[in-house]
């Protein structure tokens, strides 16, 4: 059974977004799957809107697992995804992921 974000078909038509409390993203990246859907696509705008001092990154082509934050140095990268929001699709449970990379 596939659990999803949205279990009815209008149940996101209620959610309210809310900014996460101490969380204030510099960048929101948006790869492949995430913008599939009107509700997909409604969703990721509405969280959008919440930070809009975020810089958006469209990468449609690559898959969550593969973007890359251009960091060398661990303790940066580790404080720069620490800012970072990421939208994306995963095709399978997490404990069992047969993705390339994970």
């Amino acid at each position: 059974m596939m659990l999803s974000l949205f279990p009815t078909q209008n149940s996101y038509l209620s959610y309210q977004s809310r900014p996460a409390r101490h969380f204030n993203p510099d960048t929101i990246v948006l790869t492949k799957g995430s913008c599939q859907t009107a509700q997909q696509r409604d969703f990721v705008e509405a969280i959008c809107n919440l930070y809009p001092q975020a810089q958006v990154i469209k990468r449609f082509d690559i898959s969550h697992n593969r973007f890359e934050l251009g960091c060398p140095d661990p303790l940066e990268l580790h404080y720069k995804g620490k800012n970072t929001l990421l939208f994306g699709v995963h095709k399978s449970a997490l404990r069992f992921s047969d993705e390339d990379g994970n």
